[in-house]
């Protein structure tokens, strides 16, 4: 009831007693001249008297009916003011949030609860009646932070916003604030409830999700590895840039473009298979592993190999294709080259295991066709026979000769430095009267001051011996005659590698060149392009093992029909792994 409406009821009340009074006086006058004579004069005082006694009492009862009522409406206030407090003091005291009730005068702290301590580290006590400002940052983030709650509250009653409040030890803490603002009926007098929620622990849980998803976005776009993703339907939602390595594909190539684009047909129904089998088996499937090759962009084919997984999401649902595609060309040479070398280990143990056998009875052999070639009355017929089996058993003692120099333990022969120089030299000296005869010209540039290379001189000097042999071969077979460039230069420099320094012995001659189909099987055993009886087929074989156990490198370089170079890199002493 307003205060309006509570002086109507007043004064209605009034003028009922007046009324009434009036009523009361003139019946109760009349009825006393009827039945009773009496003066007129006496009979108009008392009535007179009558009616200022009735207004007398009427503005006495309007005076007591108008504070009857304001004291019934004042407690009604006091009431509704009390049951209101009652009502935010336990909402405040239930509430996980800090909650704040700031009265009008400077923005003053009313009351608080106890979340504000362990948020703010204030306790109420130090907070009440104090001003707002006691929590904020500085007076200008006060300020700004009033003037733009107060243009909201008069348009809206809430205010929301994102905010750093100080702690009372001076650090900031990152808040969401609700401001409501108070009806002043509620005996408030337009203050405001800020309900604060500590932000702090969703920040750090923003700020760590930010990091991760960087570092995974570095990763992803830094890996060699492609990283993809793929709807259902098979079309691409997601490509690393490792794809343009791969490929020759821009990622964005890749995106929204069906996996058929990419892959043969044979492999794309391999593909879908290997998938929906992935899917049949719900989310408890271990993923696929699997090779395929890729279209690159250039037209050529590239060998991956492909991890991937099928995504769940609710009610066990595939909704998407996530994995990781490996080129793996490199990879597949290194196992060729692997199986390579392990077979001519294993070729190098079996040779070395059977040449003794072998050599005693080719010994006999020879020594019996030469006793029987010698004998007495000897047929022309039977010592041709006699000679050419000499021929053949020497060929097979040589064949034992270079198994053996190869495949003798290597662990009773220790490393030694050893100057590149003096062990071309020495062997030089070997060959240099059949390069002669062969008028071939042996050109040497070997400095002195090169590095020294730990090494078995002996099994170098083999490697040596062998290259100058072919080298006299080529040049032979291209200039049987003689020819200015009939000529083999060996060269030594350093050269650097990774993480050390190597000593390169170069042997090249001008011969005609090594065809491609021969390169790709020359350091295979006993494969040889000579003719028949000229060649073991060992020689280039030994000297990549020979290399290759001295943690070296052999490289050839040629050119049908100009020249070969073959580079072996050693490493220099001190640099060896």
């Amino acid at each position: 009831m307003n205060g309006e409406q509570k002086n109507k009821t007043a004064l209605r009340v009034t003028v009922l007693f007046f009324v009434f009074s009036i009523i009361w006086i003139v019946v109760t006058d009349m009825a006393l001249d009827l039945f009773l004579p009496a003066d007129f004069s006496q009979t108009l005082a008392q009535t007179v008297k009558g009616l200022l006694f009735v207004t007398a009492a009427t503005i006495f009862v309007f005076w007591l009916s108008r504070r009857a009522f304001a004291r019934v409406a004042l407690e009604a206030r006091i009431g509704q003011a009390n049951k209101t407090e009652r009502l935010l003091k336990t909402v405040m005291a239930n509430l996980g949030e800090a909650v704040i009730l700031v009265g009008p005068p400077k923005r003053s702290i009313v009351d608080c609860n106890s979340a504000v301590k362990s948020m703010l580290g204030y306790s109420a006590e130090e907070l009440v009646g104090k001003p707002t400002a006691l929590i904020h940052e500085d007076e200008a983030a006060f300020e700004s932070f009033g003037t733009t709650s107060e243009t909201v509250l008069q348009k809206e009653r809430i205010f929301r916003c994102e905010y750093r409040l100080k702690h009372k030890d001076g650090h900031a803490v990152p808040v969401e604030i609700t401001v409501v603002a108070l009806h002043k009926d509620l005996g408030w007098h337009a203050g405001v409830v800020s309900i604060i929620r500590d932000l702090t622990s969703q920040k750090k849980a923003e700020h760590a999700l930010r990091k991760s998803e960087e570092q995974y976005r570095l990763l992803a776009e830094n890996t060699l590895d492609i990283i993809w993703e793929m709807n259902l339907d098979l079309v691409f939602t997601y490509v690393n840039p490792a794809i343009e390595q791969v490929t020759g594909y821009m990622p964005s190539e890749f995106v929204g473009r069906h996996l058929k684009e990419f892959v043969g047909q044979k492999e794309l129904k391999k593909l879908e298979r290997v998938i929906n089998d992935e899917i049949s088996k719900g989310p408890q499937g271990k993923g696929i592993i699997f090779e395929n090759s890729l279209f690159h962009k250039d037209g050529s084919w590239v060998l991956t190999e492909i991890h991937a997984r099928v995504i769940f999401g609710n009610n066990a649902t595939p909704v998407a294709i996530q994995g990781t595609t490996r080129d793996i060309r490199q990879r597949r040479a290194l196992e060729v080259k692997l199986r390579q070398s392990m077979k001519l280990q294993a070729i190098g143990t079996f040779a070395g295991g059977i040449a003794h056998e072998i050599n005693n009875p080719i010994m006999g052999i020879s020594a019996y066709s030469e006793l029987i070639a010698d004998a007495e009355n000897q047929s022309p017929e039977i010592r041709e026979y006699c000679s050419e089996i000499q021929k053949q058993t020497e060929r097979v003692h040589i064949l034992i000769k270079d198994l053996l120099g190869y495949a003798r333990a290597d662990e009773d022969m220790p490393l030694e430095s050893f100057s590149l120089h003096d062990v071309v030299e020495s062997t030089i000296s070997l060959v240099r009267t059949v390069i002669r005869h062969d008028n071939i010209e042996l050109n040497r540039r070997i400095s002195k001051d090169l590095p020294p290379v730990r090494c078995r001189r002996q099994q170098i000097q083999q490697v040596v011996m062998n290259l100058v042999t072919n080298a006299r071969d080529a040049l032979n077979t291209k200039y049987p005659n003689g020819d200015e460039n009939k000529r083999i230069l060996i060269a030594g420099e350093t050269v650097d590698g990774p993480g050390k320094k190597f000593v390169r012995l170069m042997v090249e001659d001008k011969g005609p060149g090594i065809p491609e189909d021969v390169r790709a099987q020359i350091f295979e055993p006993f494969f040889t392009t000579k003719p028949e009886g000229k060649g073991t087929g060992l020689g280039m074989w030994i000297v990549h093992n020979v290399v290759h156990d001295h943690h070296g490198k052999i490289g050839i370089e040629t050119r049908a029909g100009e020249f070969t170079r073959f580079n072996i890199d050693l490493p220099a002493a001190g640099d060896r792994d």
